[in-house]
């Protein structure tokens, strides 16, 4: 058998650890700290939960590259609801602003709030349309062809 040694026990390398186990090389993991999962855990201090993984919710759309690669580590969680929008703002004169993943909504709340401000509004949405379909978080794993 292949003997593999891996330094790291965040989401790399227990995911290279995995990989390297399925295709049968005895895998050893060395973490430096008393528990594995790198930046995608959280932890208490000083009475404050410091979530440290909320931006490695990557990849939970089953269109993306990296669904399959949870799939294959047996990482996806239940089933996921994604809202559209992701947060507000509101004035002191009850105007709000949504940060909406709904590109359309995005851009009416702006021309709502902001109308004087229509050609940057639509610039913004044109280049939002243009990136619509891709995933930057795989530009990473793709190759030469999908550049």
């Amino acid at each position: 058998m292949k003997n593999i040694v891996i330094i790291g026990a965040g989401i790399a390398g227990l995911s290279a650890g995995c990989y390297a186990a399925m295709n049968g090389f005895k895998t050893i993991i060395y973490e430096a700290h008393n528990s594995p999962g790198g930046l995608c855990v959280s932890w208490k201090r000083n009475g404050y939960v410091i979530d440290g993984s909320i931006h490695h919710l990557a990849g939970l759309n089953k269109k993306s590259l990296y669904y399959k690669i949870w799939e294959q580590l047996g990482a996806m969680p239940a089933p996921v609801t994604f809202y559209s929008d992701l947060s507000s703002v509101e004035t002191l004169d009850g105007k709000k602003f949504y940060v909406s993943t709904d590109i359309e909504k995005l851009k009416e709340n702006m021309l709502e709030l902001s109308p004087e401000d229509k050609p940057v509004i639509d610039d913004y949405y044109k280049l939002l349309n243009k990136m619509r379909n891709i995933d930057i978080l795989e530009i990473g794993i793709w190759g030469i062809k999908d550049l």
